[in-house]
C-alpha cells in the first residue's frame, strides 16, 4: 500500500472512529472534525517518507485512544448512562470488572 494511501486510510478511520464515540454530541463531533482536519492540513507539505510513517503511527495511536474515550449521557437527574465496548478493556477480565462496578452503582 502507498503512503499515500496509508494517510487516507488512516484519516477516514479517524472520522469513522470519532463519529461512532461521540455519536450525538454534535459540539464535541464539530470541534474534533476541525482537529483531525487541522493537523493533517498541517502536515500535508512533508515528504520524507520516515516522517509520514511516524505520523501515520501517531494518528493510529489516537485512534486507539479515541476508541477508548467512555462518553456518558445523562438519563435523568443523577443518573447517567455508559456504552462500555470490548474496546475499553484490556482483557475480558477488565470487562467483567466494569460490569459488576455499574451494576454496584446502579443499586
Amino acid at each position: 500500500m502507498s503512503l499515500r494511501s496509508e494517510v487516507l486510510k488512516v484519516f477516514k478511520t479517524l472520522h469513522k472512529t470519532k463519529n461512532r464515540v461521540f455519536q450525538g454530541d454534535t459540539e464535541i463531533l464539530g470541534v474534533l472534525r476541525q482537529e483531525i482536519n487541522e493537523q493533517f492540513q498541517n502536515n500535508k507539505a512533508i515528504t520524507d517518507p520516515e516522517v509520514i510513517k511516524e505520523l501515520i503511527k501517531d494518528a493510529q495511536f489516537a485512534e486507539q485512544d479515541l476508541k477508548k474515550v467512555i462518553q456518558f449521557q445523562e438519563t435523568a437527574p443523577g443518573r447517567y448512562k455508559a456504552e462500555i465496548t470490548e474496546d475499553h478493556c484490556a482483557s475480558d477480565e477488565d470487562m467483567v470488572a466494569i460490569r459488576k462496578k455499574w451494576k454496584e452503582i446502579e443499586k
